[in-house]
C-alpha cells in the first residue's frame, strides 16, 4: 500500500510537467541545495538535556515588564545542548534541565516568536527569509501537481469519515467491525500523507509556504458534513451530517482535520503535531489561524487513548496544542483571535467548564493529560494585563461569568465527598481518604492558574487608570461574587442535605476578596476600610430597617465562614488530615517502608496547600482573617468560625467524647487560629510584586511592610543554623515562606553584611547577619511549617545563643503588636481583649478531664494574652480607653490560683518534662512566670 501510495505521488507531480521526472528532480536538488534549515525542530525526549534562558525568551521578558512571576517548573524557552552557544547567552540568567517523564518539549532554537534572533545557533537562521519564489515555471508546475493529489486524498478521508458518521447517526445498531475498518483505512491514508508532507519540508524547506497554503484551502467537492453555528459558547458549533452533500466553501483541511480529529491515532497525533509544531514556527499566518480554528472546534478534538493502566483510558487534545498555547498569549494571535472571534475568544474556556462540570468523582487519572492541556490554552491568554483590559473593555460580562463560573466550578469538582461512616477511624477508611486526597493533585496547577486570572484581573484595572471602566468591571465582579457564593450555598446545603461530607481544595472563587477589597479602597487594611468596603457594595443599609440590615449583615458573613469551613485547610469534621496522621502513625507500627511512602506522597498534598509557589494558603489565610475583622459581632457571638469550632472540641474533652483526631485537631486549630493574626507573610504573597501599587507605601507610612520581609530573611538564615550562609542558600530556604525571591535582595542587605568571593559572583557571596539580629527569630512568619519543625529550629537556637536574654518560645521571640501588619493588630485584640471569650479560654485551661492534651493545646492562647495584658500595659499608646480597661479585667480574670495550680499539676509538669527542651517547655515557664508575678502583684 505504501508503494502504491508513493507511486501514485510521483506520477501526479508529472501530469502536466512535459519534461518528465527528470526536470522534477532537477528542481528537488536544486531547491535542497539552496535551501537553509530554518529552526530545529527536534524533540527533547526523556532524560535529553535543554537550556532555558530568561533574557532571550520573550514571554519571560513580558512578565518582567508586568512585574508578574516568573513560575517554578514552568517552561518558557528551551534550546538543546546542539543548538546552546555559550557566547551567546555570556552574563544571561541561563537553567540547564533534563527532560522529565510527562514532558513534551521541542527546541526553539529558529523560531523568532519563542526564541530572541540574537540566541540563534550558527546552523539555524530562523523563518524570516523563508519564502521563495513560486512563479518559476518548474516550481509551479511541482506544486499543482502536488497540491492536485494531496487534495484529492484528502477528500476521501473527509468523506469517508462524513460517511461513517451518517450510517452510525441512521442506523440504530452500532456496527462496530464496519466502523473499525473504515477507521483503520482512514488513518493509514492519513498517516501516508502527512509522512509524505513532512518528507517534502524536510527535502525542500522552502516549501513550508506551500504546505501552509494548502492546508487553509478548501475542499473543492461535496461530502456529507454541515457545520452549523450556533449561538451558545458552551458548543458554538454543530456537526450535521446529510445524505445530500454539500461544499463547505469556508471550511479549510486543516479545519477539517480539527473537526474530525477525534478519529485519528496516536501515530497520527504525533505526526500532525510535527507538521503544525514546524508551520507555527515558520509561517505567522498560519499561527493566526491554526490559533483561531483551534478556539472554534476544540470541542471535536477530544480524543480517547489507552493509558499504561490495564484497561485504562485517557482523554487527551492533539499534542500539538502544547506548542500552540505559547503563541496564544502573543499580542498580534490574542488580537487576532479576538477580531475574527468576538466575544466567542471564550468558547475553549465555556467548553472546559463544562468538561470540569463534567468529571464529578470519576477516576480523575484518565482526566490529567486534558486538564493541563486545557489550561493552557484557556487561560494562557488570561497572564498578560493588556489582553486582559482587552477582554474587559469589549466582553466584561461575559469574560467575569467565565472565569467565576469555572473557579465555582473547580470549589465543587477538586473536592472529597465522604460518606458519614468515614468519621469512623478505621484503617481501611483512612485508606480511602488517601486515595481521594491524592486525586485532587491533578487539579494543583489549575487552582493556580485561576488564583494568576484573579489576580491579572485586578491588577490590569489597577495600572490602566481609566476610573470610568474601572468602575463598570467593579459592579459586574461584586454581582458575580455575590451570585457565586450564594450558589456555593445552595450547593453545600444540597450536600449536607445527603448526609455526607465535602470537603474542597480550591477556593479562588471566594478567597480573591482581598484583591478586591485593596482594588477599590486603596488603603491597608483595617476596620474602617473593611466597613467602607462592605457598606458600599453589599448594600446593608439600602431601603432597610436596622433589624433587616443586622439579619442581611449576619447572613452574609455566616455564608461566608460556612463556605470558609468547606476548606481542607479548615481542620473541622471528618478531621481528613488528622486521619491521614493517624494512619501513617499505625503504618509506622507494621510497615515502615510503606509509612514513608505515604508520608512522602501526601506530603505532596501538603506541598500544594501551604506552599507559598501555589498561595492557597495565603489567599485563604488573609481572606478569613478580613472576615473575622469585617464581622462586628463578637469572636463567639460569630458561631462559624475558627474559634468558636476549636472550642466545640474541648466540649467534648469535659464529656469525654474524644479520641485521636479530635486532639489532633484541636492542635491544629489552635495553629491556624494563630496564622490568621500573625503570619506576616500571607499579605505579603497574595500582593507579591504589587503591595506598593495597591498601598502606598509612603503616604500610608506603612513600614511594617518592610520589617516583616526583613523578620522573614532573619529567620530564614537563622534556619540554616550557620554562621555563614551563600546568598543562592538563604533565597531557596525564603521561598519555602515567601512566593517571589526577586525583590529581596536589597532587603537582604540592610540586614546581613556580605563577602563576595574571588570570582565576585553574587549567588556565590556569603552573608552573615548582622550582630543586632544574632538572636532574633521570628516563628510566626513559618506557622505554616510541621510545628515540630520549627520546634527542632528553636531548640537548636537557644541552644547556640545561651546568654540571650531573649524569651524563645513558639512564636520565636522579641514579639510586639507593632510588629503586626495594622489589620492583624486589631484582629489580635478582637479576639485577645474579648472578655468572654478569655473567660472560655480560663474555664478549658481548668478541664480535669485530660490535663496535658487541653493544657498544651491553648498555651499558645494564653502566651498572647499574657503577652498583651502584662507586657504591652507598659506602652498603652495604642490603646484606647475602652481597651485598656479591657486589659485591666483579662489581668484580673488570671490573677487567680486556680491557673497557676493547673500549671503546677504533677500530672502536667511531668508531661512537660518528658518534652525536654522545647517550644511547648520554654512557653509553659513563660505563664508560668507571668501568673506568678501577677498574683504577686496583686497581693
Amino acid at each position: 500500500m505504501k508503494l502504491k501510495f508513493d507511486k501514485l505521488f510521483s506520477l501526479a507531480i508529472q501530469i502536466d510537467n512535459p519534461n518528465g521526472k527528470q526536470d522534477i528532480n532537477k528542481f528537488i536538488s536544486n531547491n535542497h541545495q539552496v535551501s537553509k534549515q530554518h529552526s530545529c525542530n527536534k524533540v527533547l525526549n526523556r532524560g535529553s538535556t535543554y537550556y532555558q534562558c530568561e533574557e532571550c525568551s520573550p514571554l519571560i521578558s513580558q512578565l518582567k515588564k508586568e512585574k508578574k512571576e516568573i513560575q517554578k517548573g514552568q517552561i518558557y524557552l528551551s534550546i538543546c545542548e546542539d543548538c546552546f552557544e555559550v557566547q551567546k547567552h555570556k552574563g544571561h540568567s541561563v537553567q540547564k534541565f533534563q527532560v522529565q517523564n510527562t514532558e513534551i518539549l521541542y527546541c526553539y532554537c529558529g523560531d523568532h516568536n519563542i526564541c530572541n534572533k540574537m540566541c540563534f545557533c550558527q546552523n539555524h537562521s530562523g523563518y524570516h527569509d523563508h519564502q521563495h519564489q513560486h512563479d518559476q515555471q518548474e516550481s509551479q508546475l511541482f506544486y499543482e501537481g502536488i497540491q492536485r493529489f494531496l487534495l484529492d486524498q484528502f477528500y476521501i478521508i473527509f468523506d469517508k469519515l462524513s460517511d461513517l458518521m451518517l450510517s452510525q447517526q441512521i442506523q440504530q445498531a452500532n456496527e462496530e467491525d464496519q466502523y473499525d475498518k473504515v477507521i483503520s483505512r482512514v488513518n493509514f491514508l492519513l498517516e501516508n500523507i502527512i509522512l509524505k508532507i513532512n518528507e517534502i519540508i524536510e527535502v525542500i524547506p522552502n516549501s513550508i509556504c506551500f504546505i501552509h497554503k494548502l492546508l487553509m484551502q478548501p475542499l473543492s467537492k461535496p461530502i456529507s458534513l454541515v457545520v452549523l453555528e450556533k449561538n451558545d459558547l458552551l458548543s458554538n458549533w454543530d456537526r450535521q451530517f446529510n445524505e445530500k452533500k454539500n461544499v463547505n466553501n469556508h471550511i479549510s483541511i486543516y479545519e477539517y482535520i480539527l473537526l474530525f480529529y477525534e478519529h485519528f491515532s496516536e501515530e497520527n497525533d504525533i505526526l500532525l503535531g510535527k507538521l503544525f509544531n514546524i508551520l507555527l514556527k515558520a509561517e505567522d499566518d498560519f499561527c493566526l489561524q491554526a490559533s483561531k480554528g483551534f478556539f472554534m472546534y476544540i470541542e471535536f478534538t477530544i480524543r480517547i487513548v489507552s493509558n499504561d493502566q490495564k484497561d485504562g483510558i485517557n482523554l487527551v487534545l492533539p499534542s500539538f496544542i502544547d506548542n500552540l498555547a505559547k503563541y496564544i498569549c502573543l499580542q498580534h494571535v490574542f488580537n487576532h483571535l479576538i477580531d475574527a472571534l468576538g466575544v466567542k475568544i471564550l468558547i475553549p474556556i465555556s467548553v472546559f467548564t463544562h468538561f470540569m462540570q463534567n468529571i464529578g468523582n470519576k477516576n480523575r487519572r484518565e482526566f490529567s493529560k486534558i486538564i493541563i492541556q486545557f489550561s493552557q490554552i484557556c487561560l494562557e491568554m488570561f497572564r498578560f494585563s493588556n489582553q486582559v483590559i482587552n477582554l474587559l473593555k469589549r466582553f466584561p460580562e461575559q469574560y467575569i461569568e467565565s472565569l467565576y463560573l469555572l473557579s465555582y466550578t473547580m470549589f465543587t469538582v477538586n473536592s472529597i465527598i465522604l460518606p458519614k461512616e468515614m468519621e469512623q477511624y478505621k484503617f481501611e477508611n483512612q485508606k480511602y481518604i488517601l486515595a481521594n486526597l491524592l486525586s485532587t493533585l491533578f487539579f494543583k496547577n489549575l487552582e493556580k492558574q485561576l488564583i494568576s486570572s484573579f489576580e491579572t484581573m485586578y491588577k490590569s484595572l489597577l495600572l490602566n487608570g481609566d476610573q470610568q471602566l474601572s468602575n463598570q468591571i467593579i459592579s459586574i465582579i461584586i454581582k458575580a461574587y455575590k451570585k457565586y457564593t450564594e450558589k456555593a450555598i445552595g450547593f453545600v446545603d444540597f450536600i449536607n442535605n445527603k448526609g455526607v461530607h465535602f470537603k474542597s481544595f480550591s477556593m479562588s472563587f471566594v478567597t480573591h476578596l482581598p484583591l478586591l477589597i485593596a482594588l477599590l479602597e486603596r488603603k491597608m487594611f483595617d476596620k474602617n476600610v473593611l466597613e467602607s468596603f462592605f457598606t458600599k457594595f453589599f448594600n446593608f443599609g439600602n431601603n432597610l430597617n436596622q433589624t433587616e440590615k443586622d439579619f442581611k449583615i449576619n447572613k452574609t458573613f455566616r455564608d461566608l465562614f460556612v463556605l470558609m469551613d468547606k476548606s481542607f485547610l479548615m481542620h473541622s469534621n471528618p478531621y481528613l488530615k488528622q486521619q491521614i496522621y493517624l494512619y501513617i502513625s499505625q503504618l509506622e507500627q507494621q510497615h515502615p517502608e510503606q509509612a514513608n511512602e505515604v508520608k512522602s506522597t501526601f506530603g505532596f498534598v501538603e506541598e500544594f496547600l501551604y506552599s507559598p509557589e501555589y498561595r492557597a494558603y495565603d489567599f485563604y489565610i488573609l481572606t478569613y482573617s478580613l472576615l473575622l475583622l469585617a464581622d462586628k459581632r463578637s469572636i463567639l457571638d460569630q458561631q462559624v468560625n475558627c474559634f468558636n469550632l476549636q472550642f466545640s472540641q474541648f466540649e467534648n474533652f469535659k464529656s469525654q467524647n474524644t479520641n485521636a483526631a479530635v486532639i489532633l485537631a484541636s492542635q491544629d486549630f489552635t495553629d491556624l487560629s494563630l496564622q490568621l493574626i500573625l503570619d506576616g507573610s500571607v499579605i505579603i504573597n497574595v500582593f507579591q510584586n504589587v503591595y506598593e501599587d495597591y498601598f502606598n507605601l509612603q503616604i500610608n507610612n506603612d513600614y511594617q511592610y518592610e520589617q516583616n520581609i526583613q523578620e522573614i530573611i532573619i529567620t530564614g538564615i537563622q534556619e540554616i543554623q550557620q554562621n555563614k550562609v551563600f546568598l543562592k542558600e538563604v533565597l531557596q530556604n525564603i521561598q519555602k515562606t515567601l512566593s517571589n525571591k526577586s525583590y529581596l535582595n536589597d532587603y537582604i542587605q540592610k540586614v546581613c553584611k556580605q563577602d563576595l568571593l574571588q570570582n565576585d559572583d553574587q549567588d556565590d557571596s556569603q552573608l552573615v547577619l548582622l550582630p543586632f539580629y544574632w538572636d532574633k527569630f521570628y516563628a510566626r512568619h513559618i506557622q505554616r511549617r510541621n510545628r515540630s519543625s520549627i520546634d527542632r529550629i528553636v531548640t537548636t537556637l537557644v541552644e547556640k545563643i545561651k546568654n540571650s536574654y531573649s524569651e524563645f518560645c513558639s512564636l520565636g521571640n522579641h514579639f510586639t503588636l507593632n510588629s503586626l501588619f495594622t489589620y492583624q493588630q486589631q484582629l489580635c485584640k478582637k479576639v485577645y481583649l474579648d472578655l468572654e471569650y478569655q473567660k472560655k479560654l480560663k474555664e478549658y485551661h481548668q478541664l480535669k478531664q485530660v490535663v496535658t492534651f487541653p493544657t498544651a493545646i491553648l498555651y499558645k492562647h494564653l502566651y498572647i494574652t499574657l503577652i498583651l495584658v502584662c507586657l504591652e500595659q507598659q506602652n498603652l499608646v495604642n490603646y484606647s480607653e475602652e481597651e485598656i480597661e479591657r486589659i485591666k479585667m483579662i489581668n484580673n480574670l488570671f490573677q487567680d490560683k486556680q491557673i497557676i495550680q493547673v500549671y503546677n499539676q504533677k500530672q502536667l509538669t511531668d508531661y512537660i518534662d518528658q518534652t525536654k527542651p522545647s517550644d511547648l517547655q520554654r512557653t509553659y515557664n513563660f505563664i508560668r512566670n507571668q501568673i506568678k508575678s501577677n498574683l504577686i502583684n496583686k497581693s
